[in-house]
C-alpha cells in the first residue's frame, strides 16, 4: 500500500540474477494502471535497491518489474503491484446548545465531543465554526476534545 501522490518507497530484490555471459545490469520498469511499460531511474543499476520509481500520483495501481541484461540478452522478474492506501475516517459527534443567548454578553452553552472520531492512520480533532462566509478554525484548533 502506498499513499496517493507520494513517492513510491524502495523496491528490494530478493534474488540476484545470474548469467554465464558476463556481468548483469539491472533496470527498473514501471507501468501505470493499464498503460505501457517504461524505464524509471536515471541509469541502469548494477545493484538491486531502487528508490526512483516515482510518485504514486492518482493512479489506482502501479506495476514494477526488474529487467536484467547480460551481454545483450534480457530477462524480466515477476511484477509487483502497488495500490494506493485510502485513509478511513469517521467524524464522531458533538452536542451543545443551539440557541444564541440574548443578550449576547451571556456565554453560549458548552459544546462537547460525545463520540470521538476515528481514523487510520491516526486522529486529529479540529474544532471549526461557520462564520457565514465559510468554516474557520477556532481556538484551541487541534488536538483537544473540549472548546
Amino acid at each position: 500500500m502506498q499513499c496517493p501522490g507520494k513517492l513510491i518507497q524502495s523496491v528490494y530484490s530478493e534474488v540476484d540474477a545470474t548469467s554465464i555471459q558476463g556481468p548483469v545490469v539491472y533496470q527498473l520498469e514501471r507501468k501505470n494502471e493499464s498503460g505501457s511499460w517504461f524505464e524509471v531511474g536515471n541509469n541502469t543499476h548494477y545493484f538491486l535497491n531502487y528508490g526512483d520509481a516515482g510518485n504514486m500520483d492518482n493512479y489506482t495501481s502501479v506495476n514494477l518489474k526488474r529487467k536484467a541484461t547480460s551481454n545483450g540478452a534480457s530477462s524480466y522478474s515477476n511484477e509487483v503491484t502497488i495500490t494506493p492506501y485510502t485513509p478511513r475516517v469517521t467524524p464522531g459527534a458533538i452536542t451543545g446548545s443551539t440557541m444564541i443567548p440574548n443578550p449576547q454578553e451571556l456565554p453560549p452553552g458548552m459544546i462537547t465531543s460525545t463520540a470521538d472520531p476515528t481514523s487510520l492512520p491516526g486522529n486529529n480533532i479540529k474544532w471549526q465554526q461557520d462564520d457565514v462566509e465559510g468554516w474557520i478554525d477556532v481556538s484551541p484548533a487541534v488536538h483537544t476534545n473540549e472548546l
